[in-house]
């Protein structure tokens, strides 16, 4: 049995982007990313707003002081490597972000099978392991991805401000 986490981004009043999320999503919680190695995690990042892709990130460098919650659930090795796989296989190939897949949660677009914005990637990642059945993936934003580890019998095992501190 391994500790399948995942970290969940509060709403900050400092980022223009947190402020836009909280205004789509009707929701407190607007980014979330796959515990790799904590502090390390793999999710969206970028040098610029326009080109994000998916990548290894410390919780010890973000760019917004703001609070985080990591969700933890044990699972068997054979799903938890599964979801290993498909985090680094994103992070090694720079996977794109789906900036058309988050205009979706305010008008009709369709789904990119080729991009994942944060919570799609996440929640992907657990339909693939087994660990969650097959949902439609490219409707689930943040705080619909935190009350779904709820359900499937996730807990929060920490909150923290970030950036954490260098130790």
């Amino acid at each position: 049995m391994k500790q399948l986490q995942f970290v969940i981004y509060k709403y900050s009043k400092t980022s223009i982007v947190d402020r836009a999320i909280k205004l789509w999503t009707r929701s407190d919680y607007v980014h979330t990313g796959f515990v790799y190695d904590y502090p390390t995690t793999i999710e969206p990042i970028g040098s610029t707003l326009f080109n994000l892709h998916w990548d290894y990130y410390s919780l010890r460098t973000s760019r917004h002081k703001r609070k985080v919650e990591i969700w933890s659930k044990y699972v068997n090795d054979e799903s938890y490597n599964k979801v290993k796989h498909f985090f680094e296989d994103l992070a090694n190939k720079a996977w794109p972000y789906d900036w058309k897949g988050i205009l979706g949660f305010v008008v009709k677009v369709s789904d990119s099978k080729d991009k994942y914005f944060c919570s799609e990637g996440c929640a992907l990642s657990l339909v693939k392991s087994g660990l969650w059945p097959n949902v439609k993936t490219e409707i689930i934003h943040p705080g619909f991805f935190r009350e779904m580890l709820i359900v499937s019998g996730f807990r929060k095992t920490q909150e923290l401000d970030v950036p954490l501190p260098f130790e």
